[in-house]
């Protein structure tokens, strides 16, 4: 998705999050941000706010950390919760 933002084409990256929660203000069943991804190891890591990072796999949010060395910490140590990659009830 491209949408332009004075007079340059801003790429625009969607994702599903797994951890919306209805309930929780602000959350949202997919997550959009125009910034661009640091490919690490098979991951998207998206600075999508000032202090929160989404690590994405396949299409779908698989973490989220407050800096980069903790994103980058999480995929190191194998903490991501593959399942997620395979998320399916957003819709």
């Amino acid at each position: 998705m491209q949408q332009k933002k004075g007079g340059n084409m801003k790429s625009l990256s969607s994702y599903k999050n797994p951890f919306y929660r209805k309930s929780i203000p602000g959350s949202k069943p997919v997550l959009t941000t125009d910034v661009t991804p640091m490919h690490y190891k098979g991951y998207l890591i998206y600075k999508r706010l000032h202090d929160c990072f989404d690590i994405v796999k396949n299409g779908v949010c698989v973490g989220m950390n407050a800096g980069l060395k903790g994103a980058k910490k999480r995929i190191d140590e194998k903490k991501i919760n593959i399942a997620h990659t395979n998320y399916n009830h957003v819709q």
